[in-house]
């Protein structure tokens, strides 16, 4: 199995304003209960007090591995495992790979409907999972309806 998903992203954080954009995802089926991810660079826009930038984030790869099937309101609960890789732009290019580990959360209530939810933590340049220091936590959500059946 192959899938590419794609998306865009509007965040306000006080004063800053952020949009992203392509936020392409490659995943690739490697065994029944984990697949290969690529993150394409997504193109960036960051409006502060201070000014614009503009440039594209950079590439990551990793993996996710189905860690439990859940039924009903119970959630199947999945682990990522990713790292940056400096590709981007000045701007938004790390100094050195950026490693985290997530945990996913999804409610399957058909075939064709499910509700995946994310935890993950967003830091500066200069923290990273090594250093457990992060700037603040972000949830996301969103609900996934396919059009079609699954290739």
């Amino acid at each position: 199995m192959m899938e590419f998903d794609a998306g865009s992203t509007l965040s306000t954080t006080g004063a800053e304003h952020a949009q992203s954009i392509g936020e392409g995802l490659l995943r690739i089926g490697a065994q029944p209960r984990a697949e290969i991810r690529g993150g394409l660079n997504s193109y960036d826009i960051k409006r502060t007090p201070f000014g614009t930038e503009r440039g594209f984030e950079d590439v990551a790869i990793g993996a996710k591995v189905a860690a439990f099937t859940g039924e009903g309101l119970i959630p199947s609960i999945s682990v990522l495992g990713v790292t940056t890789i400096e590709t981007g732009g000045q701007s938004f290019r790390a100094t050195s790979p950026e490693p985290k580990a997530e945990r996913a959360l999804s409610w399957k209530f058909s075939d064709r409907l499910s509700l995946p939810r994310t935890p993950t933590t967003r830091g500066s340049r200069a923290t990273n999972v090594v250093t457990a220091k992060w700037a603040s936590a972000v949830h996301s959500a969103s609900v996934s309806l396919s059009m079609s059946d699954h290739m």
